[in-house]
């Protein structure tokens, strides 16, 4: 009778001539179905002893009393989904090694145990691609993997950013529809679909989807909790974002502070080795005998004195790199200074191949620009233990960036030893070197990469252990007066 009831989803009164399953002599029962949208979660059953006990008032009091017990479960539920997420969150939060993606899962899973679906995923959106990625779903193997927003419903669901709901899948896949090529038809059993978009300040950036294996399974409430927990999603990315830009800020901060110290490090070192050649000139001049009748004497003021003049340029180089601002720019022809370093830089075990774009203008770029291509030259031929060949590639692209602007990119390969997978993170810190020796300050590329950044430009590496690396330049192109670039003339000019 009960199964009978919650089927009808009404409610049922046996007044006279009843025997109880669980008390004996009872002679009267009210069966009262908990409805909550529509839907049965339960039902209130009572008993009683004396017949014709439940009166038609009694009838209507309790179904009432039933749709608040059905509202009250379904709000504790829902109280308890959130909260388990908030928890997820703050312990996330306090430990960054956990994954998002673990975060996801359970975001997932606590939603559609919530709304008794058969079937969730969460996709977003991958602007490089413009498609939605899976980063989760129930069905493991479809992680990773692409939806084209076009034409699907989730994508449905992300470009209109409203809930798109489906009662009957079956007739959905035979109907003409322009997103139904989109349907994955996995799980060929699913009755029902919901796809719910998450949008961040009005800009959709997800969609939440789930199914059932029910026919009209989603309605109303279902909507109403996919909605709140894609509001949680967004948060959580929002928090993400905001938690990377003040990484941003923070670096950006204590990168302005590394430059200070660097160059008051650097003048003082340079006022102390000023010092230093002073003294050896006064020497010379004071004991010029002495020093003419000792050959020893001679030579080693003559190392010293040479070896303070190299000196000296550590800290002019660091001075002049860290005197630096957006628009104190000169022009430079890339293609001039490249073949300049090569001839200053080469030595005989190593062979050198240029390439670059006939007629390649000249630019408005900052006068240390320069030495952002030498550290990349320099570093090659480092990694060059014996013979080897260092490959110099200048050419112009487009950004990979909605706006495709027009960027120059010089590329910088060898085949020297390599750097180890390992250390590749580590590359671009201040401090870190893959060299060995006293002298190294790991501070080239650590300002190269600083100052591109500050050009709007990127320095990137690739690199394989014993079989050499690969370093990419690239930044905007900002022609000089009468720099036209001839797109026409791209074909590369090869010089060994």
């Amino acid at each position: 009778d009960l199964h009978r009831l919650i089927r009808r989803q009404r409610q049922m009164c046996i007044r006279d001539s009843f025997n109880g399953d669980i008390i004996q002599d009872m002679k009267s029962e009210l069966a009262v179905p908990m409805m909550y949208d529509d839907s049965v979660i339960g039902v209130l059953d009572l008993e009683a002893k004396k017949a014709n006990y439940f009166s038609p008032k009694a009838e209507k009091f309790l179904g009432v009393i039933g749709g608040q017990v059905a509202v009250a479960l379904k709000n504790a539920q829902l109280f308890q989904g959130l909260s388990r997420i908030y928890s997820l969150e703050r312990e996330r939060l306090g430990d960054r090694t956990k994954a998002r993606s673990e975060m996801f899962k359970e975001i997932i899973d606590i939603a559609g145990e919530l709304i008794n679906a058969h079937y969730g995923q969460l996709l977003l959106f991958n602007p490089q691609i413009g498609k939605l990625d899976i980063v989760y779903s129930t069905v493991r193997d479809e992680i990773g993997l692409q939806v084209d927003h076009t034409n699907s419903v989730s994508g449905q669901a992300f470009t209109t950013k409203s809930t798109i709901t489906i009662s009957d899948l079956d007739a959905y896949r035979s109907d003409e529809n322009p997103y139904k090529r989109g349907y994955p038809g996995k799980i060929g059993e699913m009755k029902s679909e919901i796809s719910v978009p998450i949008v961040q300040m009005d800009k959709p950036i997800g969609v939440m989807n789930f199914e059932a294996i029910e026919y009209g399974k989603f309605k109303g409430y279902e909507e109403y909790i996919l909605r709140l927990f894609a509001d949680q999603i967004a948060l959580i990315l929002l928090k993400d974002e905001l938690i990377e830009k003040n990484k941003e800020v923070l670096a950006a901060k204590r990168d302005a502070v590394v430059y200070d110290m660097s160059v008051n490090y650097a003048h003082n070192l340079k006022n102390h080795l000023g010092a230093i050649r002073i003294w050896i000139q006064e020497i010379r001049a004071d004991c010029d005998k002495q020093i003419s009748e000792s050959i020893f004497l001679k030579d080693r003021l003559d190392d010293i004195y040479s070896e303070v003049e190299v000196g000296l340029m550590i800290p002019r180089k660091i001075m002049e790199m860290n005197r630096f601002e957006i628009e104190d720019v000169v022009t430079l022809n890339i293609v001039e200074v490249i073949d300049k370093l090569v001839s200053t830089l080469k030595i005989p075990r190593i062979s050198f191949h240029i390439e670059t774009e006939p007629n390649f203008p000249t630019l408005y770029l900052p006068p240390q620009f320069s030495s952002v291509i030498e550290n990349a030259i320099s570093n090659s031929i480092d990694a060059i233990e014996n013979n080897g060949d260092v490959w110099i590639k200048l050419e112009t692209v487009r950004s990979k960036g909605g706006d495709k602007r027009l960027e120059a990119l010089i590329t910088v390969r060898d085949n020297g030893k390599g750097i180890p997978r390992s250390l590749l993170p580590q590359v671009g810190d201040l401090g870190f070197s893959t060299k060995k020796g006293k002298d190294i300050t790991g501070f080239g590329v650590w300002w190269s990469k600083n100052f591109l950044s500050k050009i709007g430009g990127q320095w990137d590496i690739e690199s394989k252990h014993h079989f050499g690396t690969t370093v990419k330049i690239n930044f905007p192109m900002k022609i000089s007066e009468g720099g036209e670039l001839d797109e026409s003339k791209r074909k590369a000019i090869y010089r060994d």
